[in-house]
C-alpha cells in the first residue's frame, strides 16, 4: 500500500512539473509574440523625413510627389534642404542622425555595398543636363566653343555643378581657362538674359514649371542649345548617367525649337528609402510615383518610369507595385500602423496556435490537469495533514487518560 502511494506522488510531482515547464513556454511565447508587435509598432513610424537638393528643381517635383502620397495615407511629413554637400544617401543610412532621414532622393552615383541599409524606391525620370548659350541656333558647335566664356555651373551643393564642370572638363573648358559662375538657377537664368553670362547649364524637366522660362529662351532667336557631339562616350566619362535624345520641337513645334533632333545626356532621379520604411509608406508612394512620373512625355514612352535601379536594391514592394500594380488588401483597407502589423500578427499567431496545438496534443489538458490530477492531490494532502493532526489529538487524549488512571 505504502508503495502504491509513493508511485502516485512521484507520477503527481513529474505531471506537476510538465505542466509548470508547458505553462512556462506557452507565457514566454506570447510575451515574444507582444514583443514583436510592440518593436514592429514603433519601427512603423508615422512621422516621415524626407531630404532632398531644393536647387534642382526636378528634384523637388519628385519630393511633392512623395509628400502627397504620404499625406494621402495619414503620414506625417518632414522636409530637409540638403543645402550642403553631404550625400544624401548616408543621411539615410545613419540612422543615429538625429533627424532620422527615412527618405531621399538623389541624382548621384551610388555604390551599394556603403550603404548596406539603403534600398531604391525605382529611378523615377531621367532628364537632360542642356546648355543655354546667348547667340543663335549655329553659334555653337560643341560646348569647347564656350572656352574663355563666362558660364554658369549651378549652385555649389548641386548635383548640375559637379556634372557640368566634369563635362567641360571633357570638352577642355576648366576654371584656368573660362569664368566658372555658381548661382541659382532662377538668379543664373536672369544674368543670362541680361548679359552677364555667356551660358548656363540647365537640368531640365518635361513637367515642371520651370521649362516654361527655358522654353522661352530656347524659342528666342537670342539663344540656342549648345550640342554635344560623342555623347556616349562623354556618357562613359561622367558615370551613372545615360544617353538620349530631345525631339525636335519638343520646346516648341510650331517655332521649330530645337531646330534638329539632339542627341543629350540624361541624369537619374532615383528615390531611396531606409529598408526599415513602413511599408504602407512605400505602397503609398509607389502608387503616387507610377501616377505621376509614369506617363509619356516628351522624353519617355508611357509606363517607362518608374525603372528599376541597377545601382542599389531595389525595395521588393515598390518594385512589385511597378510590375503589377497590385497592392495587397490590408494595405487598401486598414490604417498603416495595422496595415503593417498585419503580416507580423498572421506569423505571430501561427506560431502560437502551433505551440498551443502541440501542447494539446502532447500535454495534458489544463482542467482535466487540474480536475484529475491537482485538485485531487491538494485534497489528498489537505486529508493527510487532518489524519496527522487527529492522530496527535488522539495520542495527547491517550496519554493523558493513561496519567489519569495510573498506579
Amino acid at each position: 500500500m505504502g508503495a502504491d502511494v509513493i508511485g502516485r506522488r512521484e507520477r503527481e510531482r513529474r505531471v506537476r512539473r510538465l505542466a509548470v515547464v508547458a505553462y512556462g513556454v506557452l507565457a514566454v511565447a506570447l510575451v515574444a509574440v507582444l514583443a514583436v508587435i510592440a518593436v514592429i509598432a514603433l519601427r512603423a513610424s508615422h512621422e516621415l523625413v524626407i531630404e532632398a537638393d531644393y536647387s534642382e528643381p526636378a528634384i523637388v517635383e519628385v519630393e511633392q510627389s512623395l509628400i502627397r502620397s504620404l499625406d494621402a495615407k495619414g503620414f506625417t511629413v518632414q522636409t530637409y534642404d540638403n543645402g550642403d554637400e553631404d550625400i544624401i544617401v548616408e543621411k539615410v543610412e545613419d540612422t543615429r542622425d538625429p533627424r532620422r532621414v527615412a527618405l531621399g532622393i538623389t541624382a548621384r552615383p551610388v555604390n551599394s555595398r556603403q550603404f548596406p541599409d539603403v534600398v531604391s524606391l525605382g529611378v523615377v525620370t531621367k532628364i537632360p543636363l542642356l546648355i543655354v548659350g546667348r547667340g543663335p541656333d549655329g553659334t555653337y558647335a560643341s560646348p569647347a566653343d564656350l572656352r574663355g566664356k563666362r558660364i554658369q555651373i549651378g549652385d555649389y551643393a548641386s548635383v548640375s555643378a559637379d556634372l557640368a564642370q566634369r563635362l567641360l572638363a571633357a570638352y577642355g573648358v576648366t576654371p584656368e581657362n573660362s569664368t566658372l559662375q555658381r548661382d541659382a538657377p532662377d538668379v543664373a537664368r536672369d544674368l543670362l538674359i541680361a548679359g552677364d553670362s555667356d551660358a548656363a547649364f540647365e537640368l531640365y524637366s518635361p513637367r515642371g514649371e520651370g521649362n516654361r522660362s527655358l522654353r522661352d529662351l530656347v524659342v528666342s532667336k537670342d539663344f540656342s542649345l549648345v550640342p554635344m557631339p560623342s555623347t556616349k562616350a562623354l556618357a562613359g566619362q561622367l558615370e551613372f548617367v545615360d544617353v538620349g535624345t530631345l525631339p525636335r520641337g519638343a520646346f516648341s513645334i510650331t517655332a521649330d525649337a530645337p531646330a534638329r533632333d539632339m542627341s543629350v545626356i540624361l541624369v537619374p532621379i532615383t528615390v531611396v528609402a531606409h529598408s526599415g520604411t513602413s511599408t504602407s509608406a512605400i505602397y503609398a508612394m509607389a502608387q503616387g510615383l507610377k501616377e505621376d512620373f509614369g506617363r509619356a512625355d516628351v522624353l519617355a514612352s508611357p509606363g517607362e518610369f518608374p525603372q528599376l535601379s541597377d545601382n542599389l536594391p531595389n525595395d521588393p514592394e515598390a518594385a512589385s507595385y511597378y510590375e503589377t500594380s497590385a497592392v495587397p488588401w490590408q494595405y487598401q483597407t486598414l490604417p498603416p500602423v495595422l496595415a503593417d502589423l498585419f503580416i507580423p500578427l498572421a506569423v505571430a499567431g501561427t506560431i502560437f496556435l502551433v505551440l498551443a496545438s502541440l501542447y494539446q496534443v502532447l500535454l495534458p489538458e489544463a482542467y482535466s490537469l487540474w480536475t484529475g490530477v491537482l485538485r485531487p492531490s491538494r485534497q489528498r494532502r489537505r486529508e493527510v495533514r487532518a489524519e496527522r493532526r487527529s492522530a496527535r489529538r488522539a495520542r495527547r487524549e491517550e496519554t493523558g487518560s493513561d496519567d489519569l488512571n495510573g498506579p
